[in-house]
């Protein structure tokens, strides 16, 4: 999430997290991810860049917890791993 980014979304410039821009079928659709919602941790990890999201959701064996800021509402969503 870029400082001009979060500044048009009227979002905390120093946020970090990658904006959700499509949501295909599959398991973000069935969590209820929408566009728009912004991806801020997994696991309690700040997420900076799309990457991020492949390696530690890869690496961990069992459920994950993803927070997710969707508005002004923090979000948290239980997702399999590995």
């Amino acid at each position: 999430l870029s400082p001009a980014l979060a500044i048009k979304m009227a979002l905390n410039p120093m946020k970090e997290g990658i904006v959700i821009t499509e949501v295909t079928p599959g398991i973000a659709e069935k969590m209820g991810l929408l566009p728009g919602d912004i991806l801020l941790s997994i696991d309690e990890q700040k997420i900076s860049a799309k990457k991020d999201i492949f390696t530690l959701l890869k690496k961990k064996k069992g459920v994950s917890s993803l927070t997710v800021l969707r508005g002004s509402k923090v979000i948290k969503y239980d997702v399999k791993g590995g």
